[in-house]
């Protein structure tokens, strides 16, 4: 159970740290509760298991045995970290009596700790944890600290300009020759037609369904969600670009179509591996974040039904939330998420 009055722990290299900017945390639609932190778990795992990292967790281009200092920014439930320091080749390091040249330490940083796992988990598996806003300057002592950063899901936190810093923000504690882990989706959904049509046509970027049905009224929600709090719609497209506009390398990158819902029984994942065992996590996902997000249109009065039309009572929003539920059930769509791994040149600065 997640311990809502968890202090995170604040270090004698980062005492001077200021408390986190609040504008993340507001632009965060999803509730900060222990039902958020079981979906960020799940959602979690049901990647992790697309990509087909049950057991290595790491793409194939980051080594664990070359890792010393990793930090896990915008950490969330802490899924990630959890998970790198339980590797086999990581978890014996961790214990501060393994010697200096062969001891790695793990960080984990939000602007809350409301989602962190509780704090034996934490201290058993010797994570440190402090507070911080990553689109805000890192405090000195951690400059040029750290081999890889691991940075995820902050499609509905940042906008253009909380991207922009928060990249120069992460270059500058990246060690040089330090790689940054991203993982990224956009904010429109797709059915499989659109992808089956977009291949045909030889098509650089897939089609976003804006039109009176019940994927153009979930895209219409999402992206003018999006926009309104200035945030990107198409990361897989404006993230490499924001990446080296940063000072970073491009090491990989990687797009994907993630199976959601019913999709999970027919569509598989890297290296051919089932998806079956994920269709209900994706269902209980979809339900939450469906939920949130027409009750932020609402509230902004940009909902529309299926049939294009302005909804505008909390009645008419419930309704639509069965009906896409229905037909997501039903159907299922796909979502594109994008992987990057990124890198801080060699070259001193």
């Amino acid at each position: 159970m997640l311990s809502h009055d968890m202090k995170p722990v604040v270090f004698a290299s980062v005492a001077a740290l200021e408390p986190p900017s609040s504008t993340m945390k507001e632009a965060y639609i999803l509730p900060q509760d222990d039902a958020e932190r079981r979906r960020l778990d799940e959602q979690y795992v049901m990647f992790k298991h697309f990509l087909d990292r049950d057991t290595t967790v790491l793409p194939e281009s980051i080594n664990p045995e070359d890792l010393h200092c990793v930090l896990d920014v915008a950490a969330g439930s802490m899924a990630w970290s959890v998970d790198v320091a339980s590797l086999p080749q990581i978890r014996p390091r961790l214990s501060p009596s393994t010697p200096l040249s062969k001891r790695i330490e793990i960080y984990a940083s939000d602007i809350t700790g409301a989602k962190f796992p509780p704090q034996d988990v934490i201290d058993a598996l010797h994570i440190k944890t402090f507070l911080h806003d990553v689109t805000q300057p890192f405090p000195a002592a951690l400059h040029a600290k750290f081999d890889l950063v691991n940075m995820r899901m902050l499609l509905y936190a940042l906008s253009r300009e909380g991207w922009i810093q928060a990249l120069r923000n992460v270059r500058q504690i990246l060690k040089p020759g330090g790689k940054l882990l991203m993982f990224e989706p956009n904010a429109a959904v797709f059915l499989p037609s659109d992808i089956d049509a977009a291949m045909q046509n030889h098509a650089e970027e897939l089609p976003v369904r804006l039109d009176n049905s019940w994927v153009g009224a979930l895209n219409n929600a999402f992206i003018e969600n999006t926009r309104i709090n200035g945030h990107l719609t198409n990361l897989s497209k404006e993230l490499p670009a924001l990446i080296l506009s940063s000072g970073l390398t491009l090491s990989a990158q990687t797009t994907h179509h993630i199976p959601l819902g019913p999709l999970c029984r027919t569509v598989r994942g890297v290296h051919g591996r089932s998806m079956a065992s994920e269709e209900g996590s994706t269902i209980r996902a979809f339900a939450a974040v469906v939920e949130a997000i027409t009750a932020v249109a609402l509230r902004d009065g940009h909902l529309r039904g299926i049939d294009g039309e302005r909804v505008c009572g909390e009645e008419g929003r419930r309704r639509l939330v069965r009906e896409l539920s229905c037909m997501f059930d039903e159907v299922g769509i796909f979502k594109v998420c994008l992987e990057v791994v990124a890198q801080r040149p060699l070259v001193s600065e």
